[in-house]
């Protein structure tokens, strides 16, 4: 498996102050840590525009709008997944397949 305590030991100083610095400034939504890895992550991608998320849900619901799904649009998955990924595309649309 993979050592997540050896490698976090490796750059705890530098979590911890990333970490304190958001926490310390309030800002969790857009705030500078949000908009520098944005940034970062655009131009490792080598994109125009990132959009960070949340969470996994929130990511699923702003693709399904981007490609402009409606009501009546047929979504399908596969079925073993997360809950998440049934959740979402019924608040979208009404019909979804595994």
């Amino acid at each position: 498996m993979v050592d997540l305590k050896g490698q976090y030991e490796k750059i705890q100083n530098k979590v911890n102050k990333a970490i304190t610095d958001v926490i310390e400034s309030s800002a969790f939504i857009n705030g500078p840590e949000v908009k520098g890895f944005q940034e970062d992550l655009e131009s490792y991608l080598d994109v125009k525009h990132v959009i960070p998320c949340g969470n996994g849900t929130d990511a699923l619901q702003i693709s399904m709008m981007a490609l402009g799904l409606e009501q009546g649009n047929e979504i399908i998955t596969v079925d073993f997944t997360f809950a998440a990924t049934l959740h979402r595309p019924p608040c979208q649309t009404n019909h979804l397949g595994l």
